[in-house]
């Protein structure tokens, strides 16, 4: 018993000895070290799909809206944008979907705010159609709603030969909640390697038959591959609102074709000014 007795005390004075030493690195050497604090999310995935994107406008167009004397055709009633077969998939197997790294800060003052750092990896995003159709009645606290069986094309194409087409190269933002240092919601501060391209476009005009098609679009800022992204997105009391533009975006607009006639060449694009312009997106 004397010898159990013992072995439990010098067991007990180990564990209060690493305990000990165990606290000190925790109040002195940690709190010298950084990285140690905060989450980091990291997505890997072979890809993602989305059979069906629905955007409903519940009250449609207004009954009795014109252009001039010509009326628009508004009945006021629901209808929807479909987007069909979406399909998002990384360009770089190997690398990470998104990383997304989620810290708390005080803030000058105690002016607390959440910090979101996501770096996004390159993609391919194909859309084999854009429709629209007249939306479901929507029956409340469901998930789904649905339209009805007839979709009519906008922008043209098909699984095997996507109406849109485009890639986009890795590219980082910073959001930010609470307070905002930063001095917006969204910031996009980096490039996008490799610039942003359209791979393929289709314009289907309904009423008459025929289509607009663009062979690719790229678009860069001047003087290299690839797109600055110097942008700052903030939710105003109108809206969302865009700012922050560069002066200095390239576009080539490749093989535009007009029905079904030859294509009318290409369209070049240099040193456009968008320095001065901001966009809001608002309800309406």
């Amino acid at each position: 018993m004397k010898l159990f007795t013992q072995a439990t005390l010098v067991v007990a004075m180990a564990i209060s000895a690493n305990a000990m030493a165990m606290q000190s690195l925790d109040d002195k050497d940690l709190s010298s070290t950084t990285g140690q604090d905060g989450i980091t999310l990291t997505v890997n995935s072979g890809g993602v799909t989305i059979n069906k994107l629905m955007i409903h406008d519940n009250d449609g167009l207004a009954t009795g809206s014109t252009i001039g004397t010509t009326s628009l055709g508004g009945t006021g009633k629901a209808g929807a944008i479909v987007v069909n077969n979406v399909s998002v998939t990384p360009t770089d197997a190997a690398a990470p979907l998104a990383t997304v790294k989620i810290d708390t800060d005080a803030g000058a003052n105690n002016a607390a705010f959440l910090n979101v750092n996501a770096a996004l990896g390159a993609t391919k995003i194909d859309v084999a159609n854009v429709k629209v159709a007249a939306s479901n009645v929507y029956t409340a606290g469901k998930a789904s709603r649905g339209v009805a069986t007839t979709e009519y094309a906008v922008l043209d194409g098909s699984v095997a030969a996507p109406a849109l087409s485009l890639t986009t190269g890795a590219t980082t933002a910073n959001i930010q909640l609470g307070n905002q240092p930063q001095g917006s919601l969204i910031k996009l501060d980096g490039q996008m390697t490799g610039g942003l391209t359209v791979n393929s476009l289709t314009l289907t005009d309904q009423a008459n038959g025929g289509n607009v098609k663009l062979s690719g679009i790229h678009l860069a800022s001047d003087n290299t591959d690839n797109l600055a992204l110097n942008v700052d997105v903030g939710v105003t009391t109108g809206g969302l609102k865009v700012s922050g533009l560069s002066n200095s975006y390239n576009a080539y607009v490749e093989g535009v074709t007009l029905g079904t006639t030859p294509s009318i060449g290409s369209v070049e694009v240099k040193g456009l000014d968008l320095s001065k312009t901001t966009v809001l997106v608002s309800g309406h």
